[in-house]
């Protein structure tokens, strides 16, 4: 997942549109009506408030946590590693 926005031109009538999809992984939904910001806990009302909210609060968070391979490793596996 690339942390980038994709731009319009200056002076062009297209809205420059992010790319937010990488704020997918960081979104919980609880009880049905509700999303959580799992970096922080923080809750909204929608799914979208929540990846404004990544974008505009923790973008340097999680980009480390997408770029960190061995984030979500397996630690029963700790030898295979590399050192």
């Amino acid at each position: 997942a690339e942390l980038s926005a994709s731009t319009a031109s200056p002076g062009s009538t297209v809205t420059a549109e992010l790319d937010l999809s990488w704020c997918d992984a960081f979104i919980q939904e609880v009880a049905g009506a509700k999303f959580r910001c799992q970096l922080c806990s923080k809750l909204f009302r929608g799914a979208e408030f929540v990846r404004t909210h990544l974008d505009a609060k923790h973008r340097d968070e999680a980009k480390r946590i997408i770029e960190d391979k061995y984030f979500d490793c397996d630690v029963s596996r700790e030898d295979a590693m590399p050192l």
